[in-house]
C-alpha cells in the first residue's frame, strides 16, 4: 500500500490535468495581456496649470506577452486603477489633492477611498464596437516630484472571466500596461524618492513593478 499510494496520486493528477485542457487551448500558463496607455505630453517636467492627458483605447483583439499571440477579449472588465504618489515627501498616502481631475461623463471612472485611507481612480473601460476606451485629464496644482501609475486590478478582482483559447478555465488574468509604447517614462526619478522602498524594491524590479503597472514619474514646477 505504501508503494501504490504515491502512484495513485500521480494518476489522479494526470487525469485531472488532461481533463481540464480544452482542445482550443493555446496558453500554457496564466495569460498576461498587453494594454496600451498614452500619457501626453510626455514631459519630465510640468508646470502648475498644465493639462496631462491619459488615454487608453484599444481593440478587443489583444496581444498576450507569454505566448506572443493575439486573443479576442470580449467585454472583459480589466478593473483599471490610477494612483498618484508624491515621492519628495513621506507624509501622505496619495496626492490626488494636488491635482484637478477631469473625467467625461461618458466614462465610469471616479475617485475612491479605501478603508486604509488611500485614494485611487477606479472604474471600467467603455466597451463599444469591439473597442475598449478610457480617457481623463489631470491638472497639477502643487509643485513636487510625483509617481503616477495607470494599471489594472484584474488579477485580484477579475476572477472567473473567460475568453476563447483559455486553458482549464483559469481564473487569473494578468495585464501589462504598455505606457507610451514602452518608453522609459522617467523611471530614474524613483532614485530621488525619500521613501527608500522605491529605490531598494521597485527600481531594481522596474519592468514588473514600474513599467508593468503603467508607471510614469514627473516633476511639477511653478
Amino acid at each position: 500500500m505504501k508503494i501504490l499510494f504515491p502512484f495513485s496520486i500521480i494518476i489522479a493528477l494526470v487525469l485531472f490535468c488532461s481533463s481540464c485542457i480544452k482542445k482550443e487551448c493555446r496558453l500554457a500558463g496564466f495569460p498576461e495581456f498587453e494594454l496600451p496607455v498614452t500619457l501626453s505630453p510626455a514631459l519630465d517636467t510640468f508646470k502648475i496649470g498644465d493639462t496631462m492627458s491619459i488615454s487608453c483605447i484599444f481593440e478587443d483583439v489583444v496581444y498576450e506577452r507569454a505566448s506572443g499571440q493575439w486573443y479576442t477579449l470580449q467585454d472583459i472588465n480589466f478593473f483599471p486603477e490610477t494612483a498618484i504618489i508624491r515621492l519628495d515627501t513621506l507624509d501622505v498616502l496619495d496626492s490626488f489633492s494636488d491635482f484637478d481631475i477631469i473625467v467625461s461623463e461618458e466614462y465610469d471612472y471616479y475617485l475612491f477611498q479605501y478603508s486604509s485611507g488611500r485614494k485611487a481612480l477606479i472604474g471600467e473601460y467603455n466597451y463599444e464596437n469591439n473597442t475598449y476606451s478610457l480617457e481623463y485629464q489631470l491638472v497639477p496644482k502643487k509643485k513636487g516630484l510625483y509617481y503616477l501609475r495607470h494599471g489594472s486590478g484584474i488579477s485580484v478582482l477579475g476572477e472567473g472571466q473567460e475568453f476563447e483559447g483559455q486553458c482549464c478555465k483559469k481564473k487569473t488574468i494578468y495585464t501589462y500596461s504598455k505606457l507610451n509604447e514602452g518608453g522609459d517614462n522617467n523611471v530614474d526619478f524613483l532614485l530621488q524618492s525619500l521613501d527608500t522602498s522605491y529605490i531598494v524594491y521597485v527600481y531594481p524590479r522596474r519592468d514588473t513593478k514600474f513599467h508593468a503597472a503603467g508607471g510614469y514619474c514627473f516633476y511639477v514646477t511653478e
